[in-house]
């Protein structure tokens, strides 16, 4: 944890400073969270959701947000046995708490303060990596790590990210290349999957 502490830092800042203002019950979900638009924000989930069978499965999902994933999941059917959405921004949570009153939300850092006696059959990371932190690469690595941690027996990790291809790139924002990506990895995973057909800038990684 220590090798990590000025990445954890600065990610956590920087997260919380670009997302706190953005809490407005008056806006779309969508914009909050600053995706383009719904059909965007939807088209991800999708491709996180169609990959995996969460029939009876527990899942967490990292930077949840308002938990938007989860109602998704519920619309394509494919709803986990238990659901957990946490979150660095706690503005975020409390309108998460207001909007699905029914799940299991929590304001933390998840890899600094791991639950005790729980493990997770899927653990979803989307949008966690999106914004130019001190360095992208370097958190991922400790993400990675530190999900096997959380991980049941024959669990899987979901991630998406930004795509270096895209033409129109934003300063505050981060963009990997696919190959690198599952380089870094499979430094933890033995069996990686990347989908990389579905938007022109994102593509998604599954591992386990």
């Amino acid at each position: 944890m220590d090798a990590y502490k000025n990445t954890i830092d600065s990610t956590r800042k920087i997260t919380n400073l670009h997302y706190s203002p953005r809490v407005d019950e008056t806006k779309e979900n969508y914009d909050i969270l600053d995706w383009a638009d719904k059909e965007a924000q939807f088209k991800r989930f999708h491709v996180l959701s169609e990959n995996i069978n969460l029939s009876n499965k527990t899942v967490l999902d990292v930077g949840c947000g308002l938990g938007d994933l989860y109602r998704h999941l519920q619309a394509e059917r494919n709803t986990p046995k238990q659901y957990t959405g946490t979150d660095l921004v706690e503005p975020m949570i409390e309108l998460a708490k207001t909007q699905q009153p029914n799940c299991e939300f929590i304001c933390c850092d998840i890899f600094a303060e791991p639950p005790a006696n729980r493990k997770f059959d899927v653990v979803y990371c989307s949008g966690i990596f999106n914004l130019k932190t001190e360095d992208n690469m370097h958190y991922l690595e400790f993400v990675v790590e530190s999900v096997k941690k959380l991980l049941s027996e024959n669990g899987k990790i979901v991630f998406n990210f930004l795509n270096e291809r895209v033409e129109q790139q934003y300063d505050h924002c981060f963009y990997y290349s696919p190959e690198e990506v599952k380089a870094t990895i499979s430094k933890s995973f033995e069996k990686i999957k990347v989908i990389d057909d579905y938007l022109i800038n994102d593509f998604t990684v599954v591992a386990c």
